[in-house]
This record gives C-alpha cells, structure tokens and sequence, in this order.
C-alpha cells in the first residue's frame, strides 16, 4: 500500500499491508491479487467492451440482408462479484491426437448432419469410441462404439505435417438433446477430451445473434507469478454475456493471453468453459510470444495456442499459420491468424505492426470462401487479430490511441494486405465485413479503395452502426479493464 511500512511493522501497529479496495469495485485487494483482477487500475478505461452483432435477413424493409452492431461495457457498478469466481485447472490439458472439433474450433451440427471427428493416428491407436456427454447434464451422454459399426471412417492419408489423419464421422440420433457438449474420444489405450467443442442443433437459425470479444491479455507477462491475471474481469465479462446477451456463438479475436504460456493458456482454457455457448478463438500477436515471458517458465509460442485451445487441423495454410473456416446458417465464416513480430517471447522495443497476409494464406481463402459459395452460403464474415486497415497505416499502430486524433490517414496497415482489399471488393458484397482487434479501439471502416485509402478522416463509425451495402472493416476495443497499450 506504498506507506513505507514492513509487513512485520504493519502487523505490529495493527494495520494492514494491502488497501482494502484500492480501486473501488467492491474486492478486497487480496481477493483481487486471487482473483487476478488489477487492485490498482493503471490504464484511462476501467470497463470491459465486447461487440453485438445481430444478423436479421431482409432487415429493414427493402433491403435484401443486413446486421447490427453495437459495442458494449461492462461497468465496475454493473460487475455481479458474487459470480466473480476463480477458475480451476484441474483437468485442464491438451486435446493432443484429437485435432477437431476443439474448445476454441467447435462443431455445429443439426439433426439431420454427421459428427466429424479428424484424429492424428502418427501416435494413436485407432478409435473405439466416442462419447458426447451434455455440459448442462453430467448424466445425459450419448455413446458410438466400433465394435456396433457405429463409426464410421471416412478416409485417410498424411497432412501437410506429416501426420496420418483419420476422418470419422458417427450420425447422430433423432432424439438426442440439443445443446453444447463434451467431447471424449477413446482409444484401447487413451482418452482425448475436447470439452465444449460440439454444439447440436434442431436448426440452423436464419436471424441469430453473436458476440466478438478480443484482447482479453490473460496473465502479465511482465511479471512473475501473475498468470492468472485478469481472469477475474474476464469472468464477470463471461457472466454477462451468459445472462444477459445470451448469443448462439462467441468470437474471440486474438491476444487471448499476455505472453501466450503455459500458464496464462490453461487460465485461459478454464475461463472458456464458464461460456454457455460455443467459442471460436483466433490468435493474436501475443499469443505468438509478443510479450516478456514470466522468468524462468516457457517464452510463450504460437505452440500453447495449439495445444491447449486449436490443434492445427487445416494444413490447406500456410505450416504456422493457423486458419480455418465454418457455417452457420447462409454466412460462412472464416478465421486466419495475422500473426506476430516474434515467435521467441522476447520484449519488444517498438509497437508490434503484424506483417499482413501471406500469399498463401490469401489463396487459401479464396479457394475456401469458392467452396462456400459453391455450396449455396450467401455472405461471409471474415475475423483476425491484426487490422488490415486502420488509423496511421503500417509502423504507426497505435498512433491514434495515443493521439486521438481522427483526422490520422487511413490507411494499409501493410502492403501485403491490398490483393485482400482487392479481392474482397471484387465479391459483389458477399463479404459483408472483417472483424479484427489489436488496436485496443472501436470503429468501422468503409468503402475501402486501395487508390482513395489515404483520406483523410475516412468513413469512421465509433459507436452502434447498422451496414447492408458496404464492405466493413470492424475494429473493436479490449475486453480487460486497464490495458490500454495499445496491441
């Protein structure tokens, strides 16, 4: 509490080492240090922001498609503390063999469709069964065996990383429950768990609602012992939008944890598993180590990403890159990582300003958005960390927070990014918007030309915005209280 005293010397005059509320919100500031919420709230912004966005076909009247969206907080006045909980670890591990569906790349699947399982068999034995057990009810689990031909094998062969996959599928009974279950793959040896990875549907929905959270920086990579950081501002944040948004999924765009080890990930996996819904996760810069590693545990690479939240299961990118896509409903949506400045932890001199698309992850995602439409989707929503426009362009990332200025061009964030602005212009508005984090700001961004991008003061939106006609570059601000550096 910085008055100069010991702790031997505060206990001998009867006073106490910590404040008891030093911010305010109601915590006591050991429970906060528990918790690891921030006692002391260092940034400008003490609220937790999280986007909306609403799809409502042929809405308005006169207008073929469209969605709403509208960044909201979660206030310290409006925290339900009693749901403030910590998490447990226990049980927290690696999917390892079982590649897809995972907690951060979870499966829809309706009643008239298949369960896909895709199982690495380089290190396993095969597949015996696969169990499905209800989040809601421990009790309530459905059961496919082998030995009844019940799993079915679609087909094998090696990936790009050299691993023998093996796709399986079972069907699903008619009267199954739906909801949002764990996964359990058995082998004769093993069991793979992917807890929250399967979402089981009557329908798909053709109005639905999902959430886009991002930069939630779980842990302080700054600091030793603190990776648990700001999971509890993360689970009040979670409580909310349980009780109160209650959407069919959740978004998560990068920068999950502060220096992406060992630690902060299982926090963070530990966290995922208070949600009511499916989540869908991208990685961030610093997920892929942009950040100092806590002294003496592991720097913090791209790896923990993988083994804890999204086994790399879609070698049609880049060998470190991790995309990938899914449906819901007439939307496809897509995911690719944008990548860090450092794979090694270390601490980085300037703003990391992430390098852009590569040629191979843009073809893929032409092919993959090809496949979609072929297969009847109608529009798309495109997510990643790193902007691909934005306020002061390449090298400059967080000029405008720490400027505030709105008239800052905008601009590229690199180069490599025009055959993306180019590419998606040229759909006819399929691609109704790109959804990125990083920047710690809220806005949108639209008509983007790459011959008229450098105006200035160019069509930014900061608040509720509503788009039917127009490509949309979303930026949405971080979802931890007193983080505001900025990426």
């Amino acid at each position: 509490d910085w008055d100069g005293l010991t702790g031997s010397q505060e206990k001998a005059q009867g006073s106490k080492p910590f404040m008891p509320n030093s911010d305010m919100d109601g915590l006591d500031d050991r429970e906060e240090y528990r918790l690891g919420t921030a006692a002391m709230h260092w940034g400008k912004d003490i609220d937790l922001y999280y986007r909306v966005v609403s799809v409502e076909p042929k809405f308005p009247v006169n207008v073929d498609d469209g969605f709403t969206t509208e960044v909201k907080k979660l206030i310290e006045d409006e925290r339900d503390l009693t749901d403030n909980d910590d998490v447990s670890l226990s049980g927290i591990g690696s999917p390892r063999d079982l590649l897809y569906p995972a907690i951060g790349c979870p499966e829809f699947v309706d009643k008239s469709t298949s369960l896909k399982v895709m199982f690495n068999m380089s290190t396993s034995n095969a597949v015996i069964r696969v169990h499905l057990v209800s989040t809601q009810d421990s009790t309530y689990q459905v059961i496919w065996r082998t030995e009844n031909n019940e799993i079915q094998l679609d087909n094998s062969g090696p990936d790009a990383f050299g691993r023998t996959i093996f796709n399986y599928s079972v069907t699903l009974p008619n009267d199954i429950l739906t909801g949002l279950y764990n996964l359990t793959v058995y082998t004769s040896i093993d069991r793979f768990d992917a807890p929250h990875s399967v979402q089981v549907l009557d329908n798909f929905k053709t109005s639905f609602k999902f959430v886009q959270l991002t930069d939630v920086h779980i842990g302080n990579g700054w600091e030793w012992g603190k990776d648990n950081h700001n999971v509890g501002d993360f689970l009040a944040l979670i409580n909310r939008i349980n009780k109160l948004e209650k959407p069919d999924f959740v978004t998560i765009t990068g920068d999950l944890t502060d220096a992406g080890n060992t630690g902060e990930t299982t926090y963070f996996k530990a966290c995922l598993l208070k949600f009511n819904m499916p989540v869908f996760l991208t990685p961030g810069n610093h997920d892929h180590g942009d950040s100092a590693p806590n002294p003496g545990l592991d720097l913090g690479t791209i790896d923990n990403y993988n083994n804890y939240l999204v086994p790399r299961f879609n070698s049609g990118s880049e060998g470190d890159l991790d995309d990938y896509s899914f449906n819901y409903s007439d939307y496809h949506f897509i995911f690719f990582d944008s990548g860090g400045v450092t794979d090694i932890g270390l601490p980085l001199v300037d703003p990391p300003h992430l390098a852009g698309l590569t040629t191979d992850q843009l073809n893929w995602m032409k092919s993959d958005y090809n496949t979609a439409m072929a297969a009847g989707k109608t529009h798309t929503f495109i997510f990643t960390h790193g902007p691909i426009v934005g306020h002061g362009g390449a090298g400059t990332h967080n000029t405008y927070e720490l400027t505030g200025d709105p008239d800052m061009p905008v601009q590229l964030k690199e180069d490599r990014d025009i055959p993306f602005v180019e590419w998606v212009n040229e759909q006819d508005m399929t691609v109704e918007a790109v959804f990125c984090g990083h920047m710690h700001m809220s806005g949108g961004y639209i008509d983007i030309d790459v011959n008229t991008i450098n105006r200035e003061n160019f069509n930014l939106y900061t608040s509720s915005i509503f788009f039917t006609q127009n490509v949309v570059y979303i930026e949405t601000t971080t979802a931890c209280a007193g983080y505001t550096h900025g990426g």
